[in-house]
């Protein structure tokens, strides 16, 4: 609370943010306010240098998982899950261990529905990641291979090996940065995010 340029207030048990803002209110933010605020920001500068409206503002790779077993089970065992929320949060779930074991083992065993489970290679997951770094990269930012000049892994998917591995949709010619410490980075966000923050109030 000491190093930073606004009062943390207690608010119905909660901590807020208070600010002074440009029209000279004193206002009290609550941290959902203040990504929501950020959030909207974000999307208003990536609107205007992209020139057309953004509905989708995050290559998840976990929902990339759900999307493919969902079209698994749907070829495969002529069922649609797409409209049943209890079994697409089941396999939500299930996505999300997946993607956690592929940072050791060459192979998942991924469990479906009733009982039903299907393996899930690296080959396989490596389709996925190529097409979620082509979308970002082709479609959203509108880049080529050869405008790209470095690649920084954060998160937890950079333990997944064929993540580090994206040299080779790369050519080998960008070698993925490993070396920035995570923390450092979330915090360097965060200090943008502040910034972004206090221009717009």
């Amino acid at each position: 609370m000491q190093l930073v340029p606004y009062k943390i207030v207690n608010k119905d048990g909660k901590p807020y943010s208070q600010v002074e803002t440009k029209d000279g209110e004193t206002t009290a933010f609550s941290p959902e306010e203040i990504s929501a605020i950020v959030l909207t920001k974000m999307k208003a500068t990536a609107e205007a240098f992209l020139g057309k409206i953004i509905t989708d503002a995050c290559e998840d790779l976990n929902q990339r998982i759900l999307e493919y077993l969902i079209k698994l089970i749907k070829n495969k065992y002529r069922k649609d899950i797409s409209k049943d929320s209890r079994a697409l949060a089941k396999l939500r779930i299930e996505a999300e261990r997946v993607k956690r074991a592929f940072s050791s083992q060459q192979q998942v065993v991924v469990e479906l529905f009733d009982d039903l489970s299907e393996p899930l290679t690296f080959e396989e997951l490596n389709d996925l990641l190529t097409g979620l770094v082509k979308k970002a990269m082709t479609t959203d930012a509108r880049l080529e291979k050869h405008q790209i000049d470095d690649i920084l892994l954060v998160g937890e998917s950079i333990n997944i090996p064929k993540v580090q591995h994206l040299r080779d949709y790369f050519n080998g010619k960008v070698e993925p940065k490993k070396s920035v410490n995570l923390d450092e980075a979330v915090a360097i966000g965060v200090a943008v995010a502040g910034d972004l923050l206090i221009g717009a109030l």
